[in-house]
């Protein structure tokens, strides 16, 4: 029969605003915390830094003369999913998606039949911090700062929360939602339902529905060397230095999108037991010759137990008209029973896929016809049988 629940993937279209902002994070947190002189730091190559402070000085006055130390922060392409958390099913598209729905915070978007859920995934990656310093003194000063500000080679620190945000596919946004069992039909609301605003993102030009988050990610010194040494003399300064450090940390990759279509049930929690077997035509199968129902007492607010025997079987056979009905229009169809019937609790509808839920699949109307509804029956065809067994008080 019809889905319940879907839920679909959007991918992060361009997450390359989730690893800038994570990049231009950590050189501010460095920029802040480490080098609080520094009024010189652009995230780069070394040989596109070098030009740029090279340009800076031959296109102002002769008495232009750069403010050590300046910092060029190096990111590198060089990043993967880590090899232990970053492996996890819920994490990749293919895999978990119903268990990575409820796994990850903020939820982008919630109402009562829409939810939009994002999903981190933890990489790691590699980034270098080059240094241009006024002396040789200064160059030893920031030497030793840096062992002491991460605690020696190899163990990792905590930035502060590095602030970036999701950007919002645009199928989300202009998304309408249809319930076929309830004719809801609506635009998500967004702004009463979800902090998330517009932003003019710069690299596509274009205003995008984005939502805010934070990271908090690890990073760690694998090594220090002589930036003079590594990479020559140049115009600027000849004391450099090199730090290696490697990242950590959760990113957002992509959204699970899950929107449900539900009929709106209104009955109360209700349990049935059951015993004896009796053939059913539209299965092949059996179904039970005495059951016990627990049926709700709305007046006294209280659960009855009723006993039940079987009393007859009605069989319908699925006509072109009704499977035109189903596939096309989406319409119900009502079975006249030609008997009565009290109670819904008293009925077992079965199709070829088995049991047929009530409120989902059929619903008890005037106590003689058992209505099969339609956005729920969409895969019933021509000649397929339906299997009603009623049942009296015993």
């Amino acid at each position: 029969m019809a889905a319940t629940v879907e839920l679909e993937v959007y991918h992060h279209s361009y997450i390359n605003g989730v690893m800038g902002s994570f990049f231009r994070g950590i050189a501010d947190f460095f920029r802040t915390e480490l080098y609080p002189r520094t009024t010189e730091m652009i995230i780069s190559t070394y040989e596109k830094g070098l030009v740029h402070y090279q340009k800076r000085i031959e296109t102002l006055n002769e008495n232009h003369h750069p403010r050590y130390p300046f910092v060029t922060f190096i990111p590198s392409m060089d990043f993967e999913p880590e090899e232990r958390a970053g492996r996890f099913f819920y994490g990749y598209p293919a895999f978990d998606n119903k268990f990575a729905l409820e796994q990850f915070g903020p939820v982008l978007y919630n109402d009562d039949n829409v939810k939009i859920s994002p999903v981190l995934n933890r990489y790691k990656g590699r980034f270098e911090v080059m240094m241009w310093c006024s002396s040789v003194y200064e160059a030893m000063d920031y030497r030793v700062l840096a062992y002491q500000f991460f605690g020696g080679i190899g163990r990792p620190i905590y930035p502060k929360n590095i602030e970036g945000y999701f950007i919002l596919p645009d199928e989300l946004v202009t998304y309408h939602y249809t319930n076929d069992f309830t004719g809801e039909s609506y635009d998500l609301d967004w702004e009463n339902n979800t902090p998330v605003t517009t932003k003019l993102i710069k690299n596509i030009n274009q205003n995008k529905y984005v939502f805010p988050f934070s990271m908090t990610p690890h990073i760690t010194l694998t090594g220090i060397s002589d930036g003079s040494e590594s990479y020559g003399a140049d115009d600027l300064s000849e004391q450099r230095l090199s730090l290696e450090l490697e990242w950590e940390g959760m990113i957002p990759t992509h959204f699970i999108f899950q929107h449900t279509h539900l009929p709106k049930s209104a009955k109360k929690f209700e349990f049935q037991i059951t015993s004896g077997f009796n053939y059913v035509q539209a299965t092949g199968g059996s179904t039970a010759e005495e059951i016990m129902v627990s049926i709700y007492d709305s007046t006294n607010e209280t659960f009855e137990r009723v006993d039940a025997v079987y009393k007859d079987v009605f069989n319908y056979i699925i006509t072109q008209d009704d499977s035109d009905a189903i596939t096309i229009d989406n319409d119900d169809i009502v079975i006249d029973l030609g008997v009565t019937v009290e109670k819904p609790q008293f009925i077992q509808v079965f199709g070829k896929y088995g049991k047929m839920k009530r409120s989902f699949h059929w619903e008890l109307e005037d106590n003689h016809n058992v209505v099969l509804i339609g956005p729920g029956i969409d895969r019933l065809d021509e000649g397929d049988v339906i299997s009603i067994i009623i049942y009296e008080d015993n």
